[in-house]
């Protein structure tokens, strides 16, 4: 459950970006109304455009991509070995978007709004427009999978914030202003929790990192090489 506390803590972070933008006032709250508030939309990317609201959010994204490739990557391996053909395929193409998706977090968390807004709105639907799409393939493998029979319960949460986070993102593109703003704020905590989610399997595995070294006969490094796998047996 290490990866779930880290990742919900990081949403905390951001949370308090938010604060530290209204105490500086220079957004507006969340529960205003737009007509009678003369500051900034509070957009995530809005709080994050000035110091110290800028260095928090860069190093959270940075952490957050990087504890969620180390999830996804230890999810692939164990998924990929419980699964039928069809659904390797879907594994890897979920693993792929996970990176794309850690890729965006790093581009979203390093170029601020004001400083380029192409490349901070690529990096953004990379890392929750494509999140938003492995959520819903992870529902499918979580369903399939049903690790220690414990799929179908966890499979209809993940169903719930990849439907929730859906309505979320839809309601984000329609709508402008305030209204804009918070359902953004929902797709992101949704979105966050999803992930988080992924560590859930993870109680049950033990992970081993097995180095090799073949060596030819006047010692020299013939080949070498290292690979993450799963102990064999899941933890009871």
């Amino acid at each position: 459950m290490f990866y779930f506390r880290i990742i919900l803590d990081m949403s905390n972070f951001i949370l308090n970006r938010y604060v530290l933008a209204r105490q500086q006032q220079r957004i507006c709250s969340l529960v205003s109304t737009q007509e009678n508030c003369t500051l900034k939309t509070p957009f995530i990317s809005v709080t994050a455009e000035y110091p110290p609201g800028s260095y928090i959010f860069a190093e959270t994204m940075c952490l957050a991509a990087f504890l969620v490739l180390v999830t996804a990557v230890l999810r692939f391996t164990i998924l990929q070995t419980m699964t039928k053909n069809q659904f390797k395929i879907l594994n890897t193409i979920t693993l792929a978007m996970l990176c794309l998706v850690c890729v965006g977090m790093t581009i979203l968390g390093n170029v601020q709004l004001s400083v380029n807004s192409l490349l901070h709105n690529i990096g953004a639907y990379a890392a929750f427009g494509v999140g938003l799409i492995a959520c819903w393939t992870n529902s499918v493998l979580t369903f399939h999978a049903n690790i220690q029979m414990e799929g179908r319960i966890i499979g209809i949460f993940r169903t719930f914030l990849s439907f929730t986070a859906t309505i979320a993102f839809i309601l984000y593109m329609v709508f402008q202003g305030l209204a804009s703003a918070k359902a953004q704020w929902a797709l992101v905590i949704l979105v966050s929790v999803y992930i988080a989610s992924l560590a859930i399997e993870l109680r049950f595995y033990n992970f081993q990192i097995h180095f090799w070294d073949i060596r030819n006969s006047s010692g020299n490094t013939n080949k070498a090489g290292a690979r993450v796998i799963p102990a064999a047996n899941l933890v009871s």
